[in-house]
């Protein structure tokens, strides 16, 4: 009888994720380990947007923000483009805040670092022959939410996304990001994303023009382990990215540009994200699902792990596909 269980959109990644926890690793780190060697092995996955669900018994339900900001804070707003005119990609850059809110997941699991969870990404990126990906991911690992700040990638990234390139990024953008986490919203026994309007109506637009041209595909990693911890990861690999020089990842282009004459979004702002991660209770209040929805590149894809309240056991579900 299985009592702790990964499964992910990546196949390779499940032995990842179920090493960690025979290793007796919750599932917080079963998760984010698997993140990091996807992210070492694959140049769109270390900056991409994310967001991350964790439940436990007696914890709540709680979710980091991972999503994109737009990029300007502190910045005096440019003149912006005329209709027609060309507009280079560095004014798509977004602030990327993975790194932030993994961290501080992590600070919240006790045994768990970011940086025992990036070490095996560093490994993998190695291994791949990307030492400037390792490299990036080795800073997340010693900076979390700070990474972006250190100085080799803020020298690149203010290089090619900066006012001198046609883009916004800032010298603010790169400081540690804030407002990173909160509670889940609910309704009825699934509680989920705060910003996903299946569960909250009032919730805003889940998609942007600048997120319907990046779409790429989205990718899921879940994971129970015996103590039950439940956890969902969902992130989404952009088409439309550009790679950083000397880092072998790429910064993802879901900002708005600014156009003359009209408002531009405000410096940072959160860029929308459609995903979907829930978790499920049983009339007598036991966690006894968790999921992570909209998956693939054409969003139809559900990852579901289930769990018995009585005997524990963990069972793969049936992925599905919605709609």
């Amino acid at each position: 009888m299985k009592r702790g269980l990964v499964i992910s959109t990546l196949p390779e990644l499940d032995e990842v994720g179920e090493d960690v926890l025979r290793k007796g690793g919750t599932a917080l780190r079963a998760v984010l380990t698997s993140f990091f060697v996807a992210a070492g092995q694959r140049p769109g996955l270390a900056l991409a947007p994310l967001a991350l669900l964790v439940a436990g018994v007696g914890s709540g339900v709680r979710v980091y923000d991972g999503r994109c900001r737009q990029p300007g804070l502190l910045q005096k707003r440019p003149r912006g483009f005329q209709p027609g005119e060309s507009i280079p990609s560095a004014a798509y850059a977004a602030v990327p805040t993975a790194f932030g809110a993994l961290a501080l997941a992590c600070a919240y699991d006790s045994g768990t670092t970011i940086l025992s969870c990036s070490r095996p990404g560093m490994h993998a990126a190695r291994a791949a022959g990307a030492a400037g990906r390792a490299e990036l991911l080795e800073q997340a690992g010693s900076h979390g939410g700070g990474a972006l700040n250190q100085s080799a990638l803020r020298r690149a990234l203010l290089g090619q996304f900066g006012p001198a390139e046609g883009g916004n990024l800032s010298p603010a953008d790169l400081s540690p990001p804030s407002q990173l986490d909160g509670a889940a919203a609910s309704a009825g026994a699934v509680s989920g994303l705060p910003w996903d309007a299946e569960l909250d109506p009032g919730a805003a637009g889940s998609e942007s023009p600048a997120l319907a041209a990046a779409a790429g595909s989205a990718h899921g990693i879940v994971a129970i382990d015996a103590n039950g911890q439940f956890v969902a990861l969902g992130l989404r690999e952009l088409t439309s990215a550009s790679l950083i020089d000397g880092f072998e990842t790429t910064m993802p282009l879901l900002g708005e540009p600014v156009m003359r004459g009209v408002s531009r979004v405000a410096p940072g702002a959160v860029l929308p994200l459609d995903l979907a991660l829930e978790v499920e209770r049983d009339p007598g209040g036991a966690l006894i699902a968790i999921s992570a929805k909209r998956l693939g590149a054409s969003g139809g894809r559900e990852l579901r792990l289930g769990r018995d309240p009585a005997t524990k056991a963990v069972a793969r579900l049936d992925s599905q596909v919605i709609g």
